[in-house]
């Protein structure tokens, strides 16, 4: 997410993302995925194919 430009799609792949993350901006809370920009995430196969888990 930090390297995409506006307008860039991001395409992940099939699975389930459980771990990992960090604060974004000025909040202290923990975010597996922050989309602090205009663009698209999308999985290779769906969303039924991919799961990003929260806490």
């Amino acid at each position: 997410m930090d390297a995409a430009q506006t307008g860039d799609e991001i395409v992940v792949t099939n699975g389930t993302y459980a771990t990992g993350g960090r604060a974004a901006g000025t909040n202290i809370i923990i975010n597996r995925v922050a989309v602090n920009k205009p663009l698209t995430v999308r999985s290779v196969n769906g969303p039924q194919a991919t799961t990003i888990q929260g806490t």
